[in-house]
Protein backbone atom coordinates (compact mmCIF):
# COMPACT_ATOMS: atom_id res chain seq x y z
CA UNK A 1 0.00 0.00 0.00
CA UNK A 2 1.31 3.74 -0.81
CA UNK A 3 0.28 6.79 0.55
CA UNK A 4 0.38 10.28 -1.73
CA UNK A 5 -0.56 13.53 -1.01
CA UNK A 6 -2.87 14.53 -3.71
CA UNK A 7 -5.02 18.01 -5.11
CA UNK A 8 -9.01 17.84 -4.96
CA UNK A 9 -8.32 17.62 -8.76
CA UNK A 10 -6.05 15.45 -9.39
CA UNK A 11 -8.03 13.12 -6.58
CA UNK A 12 -11.23 13.34 -8.17
CA UNK A 13 -9.87 12.82 -11.73
CA UNK A 14 -8.01 9.61 -10.54
CA UNK A 15 -11.02 8.26 -8.76
CA UNK A 16 -12.93 8.58 -11.81
CA UNK A 17 -10.51 6.84 -14.23
CA UNK A 18 -10.09 4.14 -11.91
CA UNK A 19 -13.48 3.42 -10.12
CA UNK A 20 -15.75 4.51 -13.03
CA UNK A 21 -17.71 6.77 -10.57
CA UNK A 22 -17.81 10.08 -8.81
CA UNK A 23 -15.74 11.00 -6.39
CA UNK A 24 -17.84 10.11 -3.05
CA UNK A 25 -19.08 12.61 -0.94
CA UNK A 26 -20.75 10.70 1.79
CA UNK A 27 -18.20 13.17 4.25
CA UNK A 28 -18.05 16.14 2.39
CA UNK A 29 -18.70 19.08 4.32
CA UNK A 30 -21.68 20.95 3.60
CA UNK A 31 -20.07 24.15 3.62
CA UNK A 32 -17.66 23.38 0.75
CA UNK A 33 -20.49 23.31 -1.69
CA UNK A 34 -22.49 26.20 -0.92
CA UNK A 35 -20.22 28.77 0.90
CA UNK A 36 -16.39 29.79 0.93
CA UNK A 37 -15.38 29.31 4.67
CA UNK A 38 -15.08 25.49 4.23
CA UNK A 39 -12.61 25.00 1.20
CA UNK A 40 -10.71 21.17 1.38
CA UNK A 41 -8.51 21.01 -1.09
CA UNK A 42 -5.81 18.42 0.32
CA UNK A 43 -5.89 14.62 0.62
CA UNK A 44 -3.75 12.01 1.88
CA UNK A 45 -4.53 9.05 -0.63
CA UNK A 46 -3.83 5.34 0.28
CA UNK A 47 -3.34 2.95 -3.02
CA UNK A 48 -3.57 -0.45 -3.41
CA UNK A 49 -2.49 -1.91 -6.72
CA UNK A 50 -2.25 1.82 -8.32
CA UNK A 51 -5.82 2.55 -7.52
CA UNK A 52 -7.01 4.98 -4.83
CA UNK A 53 -9.01 3.12 -1.72
CA UNK A 54 -9.24 5.79 0.84
CA UNK A 55 -8.72 9.42 1.73
CA UNK A 56 -8.86 12.22 3.94
CA UNK A 57 -8.79 15.70 3.36
CA UNK A 58 -8.12 19.23 4.72
CA UNK A 59 -7.08 22.52 4.28
CA UNK A 60 -5.22 25.54 5.81
CA UNK A 61 -7.13 28.63 5.29
CA UNK A 62 -7.13 31.69 7.01
CA UNK A 63 -5.19 30.56 10.11
CA UNK A 64 -7.13 27.41 10.58
CA UNK A 65 -6.28 24.19 9.74
CA UNK A 66 -9.60 22.64 8.18
CA UNK A 67 -10.59 18.91 8.38
CA UNK A 68 -13.14 17.26 6.20
CA UNK A 69 -14.33 14.93 2.97
CA UNK A 70 -12.88 11.15 4.30
CA UNK A 71 -13.81 7.99 2.76
CA UNK A 72 -12.92 4.70 2.59
CA UNK A 73 -14.20 2.06 -0.21
CA UNK A 74 -16.18 -1.07 1.87
CA UNK A 75 -13.80 -3.58 1.53
CA UNK A 76 -10.77 -1.59 3.02
CA UNK A 77 -12.50 -0.58 6.33
CA UNK A 78 -11.49 -1.45 9.82
CA UNK A 79 -8.20 -1.76 8.39
CA UNK A 80 -6.78 1.57 10.20
CA UNK A 81 -5.86 3.23 7.37
CA UNK A 82 -8.19 6.55 9.00
CA UNK A 83 -5.44 6.63 11.62
CA UNK A 84 -2.32 6.52 9.15
CA UNK A 85 -4.68 9.32 6.79
CA UNK A 86 -4.50 11.51 9.65
CA UNK A 87 -4.08 15.56 7.99
CA UNK A 88 -1.35 17.42 9.89
CA UNK A 89 -3.02 18.22 13.32
CA UNK A 90 -1.21 21.56 14.35
CA UNK A 91 -2.76 24.90 15.58
CA UNK A 92 -6.38 25.73 15.15
CA UNK A 93 -8.53 22.86 14.00
CA UNK A 94 -12.04 23.29 13.01
CA UNK A 95 -14.43 21.15 11.27
CA UNK A 96 -17.90 20.55 10.53
CA UNK A 97 -19.61 17.83 11.66
CA UNK A 98 -22.57 17.11 8.78
CA UNK A 99 -22.70 12.83 8.90
CA UNK A 100 -24.55 11.61 5.66
CA UNK A 101 -22.78 8.02 6.45
CA UNK A 102 -25.76 6.24 7.34
CA UNK A 103 -23.12 3.34 8.95
CA UNK A 104 -23.46 5.39 12.63
CA UNK A 105 -25.77 8.22 14.17
CA UNK A 106 -24.40 11.98 13.75
CA UNK A 107 -24.69 12.03 17.42
CA UNK A 108 -21.93 9.10 17.49
CA UNK A 109 -19.85 10.86 14.69
CA UNK A 110 -19.04 13.78 17.36
CA UNK A 111 -18.74 12.09 20.14
CA UNK A 112 -16.13 10.41 18.33
CA UNK A 113 -14.36 13.76 18.26
CA UNK A 114 -14.78 14.60 21.63
CA UNK A 115 -13.47 11.43 22.90
CA UNK A 116 -10.68 13.63 21.19
CA UNK A 117 -10.43 16.15 23.30
CA UNK A 118 -13.04 18.43 21.02
CA UNK A 119 -15.40 20.98 21.56
CA UNK A 120 -18.55 20.03 20.20
CA UNK A 121 -20.89 22.89 18.84
CA UNK A 122 -18.81 26.06 20.97
CA UNK A 123 -19.87 29.10 22.13
CA UNK A 124 -18.95 32.39 21.57
CA UNK A 125 -16.75 32.75 24.70
CA UNK A 126 -15.63 28.90 24.19
CA UNK A 127 -13.80 29.45 20.66
CA UNK A 128 -12.30 32.31 22.97
CA UNK A 129 -10.82 30.34 25.20
CA UNK A 130 -10.05 27.58 22.95
CA UNK A 131 -8.68 29.88 20.12
CA UNK A 132 -8.11 32.99 21.59
CA UNK A 133 -10.95 35.46 19.91
CA UNK A 134 -13.79 34.63 17.26
CA UNK A 135 -13.33 35.65 13.79
CA UNK A 136 -15.33 35.73 10.82
CA UNK A 137 -14.40 31.81 9.89
CA UNK A 138 -15.68 30.65 13.53
CA UNK A 139 -19.12 32.67 12.83
CA UNK A 140 -19.61 31.19 9.74
CA UNK A 141 -19.02 27.93 10.99
CA UNK A 142 -21.20 28.74 14.27
CA UNK A 143 -23.87 30.01 11.63
CA UNK A 144 -24.04 27.31 9.16
CA UNK A 145 -23.95 24.22 11.66
CA UNK A 146 -25.94 25.46 14.62
CA UNK A 147 -29.23 23.54 14.69
CA UNK A 148 -30.30 19.92 13.45
CA UNK A 149 -28.01 16.77 12.96
CA UNK A 150 -25.37 19.21 12.20
CA UNK A 151 -22.81 20.60 14.38
CA UNK A 152 -18.70 21.47 13.98
CA UNK A 153 -15.82 20.68 16.54
CA UNK A 154 -12.84 22.48 17.54
CA UNK A 155 -9.15 22.06 19.20
CA UNK A 156 -6.46 24.27 19.62
CA UNK A 157 -3.00 21.83 18.95
CA UNK A 158 -1.00 25.03 19.85
CA UNK A 159 -1.10 25.25 23.64
CA UNK A 160 0.52 28.77 24.11
CA UNK A 161 -3.43 29.70 23.52
CA UNK A 162 -5.08 26.88 25.36
CA UNK A 163 -2.66 27.18 28.63
CA UNK A 164 -1.93 30.64 28.45
CA UNK A 165 -2.55 33.64 30.38
CA UNK A 166 -6.13 32.97 30.82
CA UNK A 167 -5.38 29.33 31.98
CA UNK A 168 -2.66 30.32 34.24
CA UNK A 169 -5.34 33.42 35.47
CA UNK A 170 -7.92 30.67 36.07
CA UNK A 171 -5.30 28.53 38.35
CA UNK A 172 -4.74 31.18 40.56
CA UNK A 173 -8.13 30.97 41.29
CA UNK A 174 -8.71 27.15 41.81
CA UNK A 175 -6.22 27.24 43.89
CA UNK A 176 -6.49 30.06 46.03
CA UNK A 177 -8.14 28.52 49.39
CA UNK A 178 -11.62 29.70 50.46
CA UNK A 179 -11.89 31.90 47.05
CA UNK A 180 -15.14 30.64 45.86
CA UNK A 181 -18.79 32.57 46.56
CA UNK A 182 -20.42 29.40 46.07
CA UNK A 183 -17.98 26.50 47.42
CA UNK A 184 -20.38 23.76 47.59
CA UNK A 185 -21.94 24.45 43.78
CA UNK A 186 -18.86 24.27 42.60
CA UNK A 187 -17.77 21.44 44.20
CA UNK A 188 -20.58 19.37 42.65
CA UNK A 189 -19.98 20.97 39.11
CA UNK A 190 -16.20 19.86 39.39
CA UNK A 191 -17.17 16.28 40.27
CA UNK A 192 -20.01 16.47 37.56
CA UNK A 193 -17.57 17.91 34.99
CA UNK A 194 -14.71 15.41 36.36
CA UNK A 195 -16.72 12.20 35.87
CA UNK A 196 -17.81 13.00 32.21
CA UNK A 197 -16.10 12.36 29.02
CA UNK A 198 -16.39 15.95 27.11
CA UNK A 199 -12.99 17.61 27.49
CA UNK A 200 -10.92 14.59 28.22
CA UNK A 201 -11.37 11.01 29.82
CA UNK A 202 -14.17 10.04 32.18
CA UNK A 203 -12.56 10.59 35.85
CA UNK A 204 -9.28 12.47 34.77
CA UNK A 205 -8.54 16.45 35.12
CA UNK A 206 -7.58 18.35 32.10
CA UNK A 207 -7.03 22.10 31.12
CA UNK A 208 -9.83 21.77 28.85
CA UNK A 209 -12.05 20.39 32.00
CA UNK A 210 -10.74 23.32 33.96
CA UNK A 211 -12.16 25.59 31.52
CA UNK A 212 -15.75 24.21 31.25
CA UNK A 213 -15.62 24.15 35.45
CA UNK A 214 -14.88 27.81 35.59
CA UNK A 215 -17.66 28.68 32.63
CA UNK A 216 -20.65 26.48 34.46
CA UNK A 217 -19.74 28.04 38.03
CA UNK A 218 -20.16 31.76 36.30
CA UNK A 219 -23.12 30.71 34.29
CA UNK A 220 -24.61 29.23 37.69
CA UNK A 221 -24.36 32.66 39.56
CA UNK A 222 -20.78 31.85 41.44
CA UNK A 223 -18.10 34.76 41.78
CA UNK A 224 -15.13 34.77 43.59
CA UNK A 225 -14.10 36.61 46.48
CA UNK A 226 -11.18 38.85 46.83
Amino acid sequence: MEIKELSLNELTSLWKESWNEKLPSSRLPAGQTRLGFYPINRFNVAFVEDKPVSFRGWSETNGYTMLGMDYTKEEYRRQGLHKKLAPPMRGKIIVGLSQKDESFSPEDWAKSFERRGFTINPTDEEITNVFGETTPTTDSFRDFYSGGAKSFAIKNMDSTVTKGAWFEGLKKKVNAAGNYTKPTMRKKIVARIKAGSKGGPAGKWSARKAQMVALAYKKAGGGYRD
